[in-house]
C-alpha cells in the first residue's frame, strides 16, 4: 500500500513524508505499535515541520525565479495583480 500511495502522489507531484522509514525501529518514541509516547510526538512534529520548511523554502524559490523570468504574459491571458500576505502576486486566468 505504502508503494501504491508514493506511486500516486509523485505521479501528481505531491510531496510523501514516510514517517514509517523515519521512525522505523524508533522503539522510544511509541506507546505500542501505533501510538506516540510524548517524546515520540515531538520527534513526529519536528519531521513534519522540517520536510514543510522545505516545501515552503523551494516553493519561494522557484516563485521569484518565474517572477525574474517573467516578462508578459503568454498569449490568450489576463493578469490579476493579488496582494496576499504582503506580497503582491501575479496571477494568470483565461476568462471564457
Amino acid at each position: 500500500q505504502d508503494a501504491i500511495i508514493k506511486n500516486v502522489a509523485l505521479g501528481k507531484n505531491i510531496p510523501v513524508f514516510d514517517a514509517a522509514q523515519e521512525f522505523s525501529g524508533m522503539d522510544w518514541a511509541f506507546y505500542d505499535h501505533v501510538h506516540f509516547l510524548p517524546a515520540g510526538s515531538e520527534a513526529m512534529a519536528e519531521f513534519i515541520s522540517s520536510k514543510l520548511k522545505e516545501i515552503l523554502i523551494d516553493s519561494s524559490r522557484l516563485k521569484q525565479a518565474e517572477a525574474k523570468n517573467f516578462s508578459s504574459p503568454p498569449q490568450g491571458c489576463t493578469i490579476l495583480v493579488k496582494k496576499f500576505c504582503g506580497n503582491t502576486h501575479s496571477i494568470c486566468y483565461n476568462a471564457r
